[in-house]
């Protein structure tokens, strides 16, 4: 087992995160040395309202976005979903996506990154 602190979340904010608009601020549970075999991202990202994620896409990884507060949009491959607390979207390799912010509140979500 191994375990990490939620209080001790290695904070970092960016601006215009891949093309995107606004401030993303990205609250990582593990060091880039420490994260477990497997992962490549396990963070919680918190969108100012307004904010957005640009499109990407990953090769070889798996992404998973878990809202864990507020509401937005999540796009993948062309295909928009309104979402709010407890919706999940999965994004296979190769598959664009990206992720806003429409609400006045902050949306929040546990963002997983897997290689495939």
């Amino acid at each position: 087992m191994f375990y990490i602190n939620g209080t001790e979340k290695i904070k970092d904010a960016k601006e215009k995160l891949r093309g995107g608009e606004g401030t993303i601020v990205f609250e990582k549970f593990f060091p880039d040395d420490k994260i477990p075999k497997g992962y490549k991202v396990l963070a919680e990202m918190v969108l100012a309202p307004g904010s957005s994620v640009g499109r990407h896409e990953h090769h070889g990884e798996s992404e998973v976005y878990y809202v864990l507060a507020g509401t937005g949009e999540i796009t993948v491959n062309g295909e928009t979903q309104q979402v709010k607390a407890g919706d999940v979207a999965v994004c296979h390799s190769g598959s664009w996506h990206s992720a806003k912010n429409t609400s006045d509140r902050e949306l929040r979500f546990l963002a997983l990154i897997v290689f495939e």
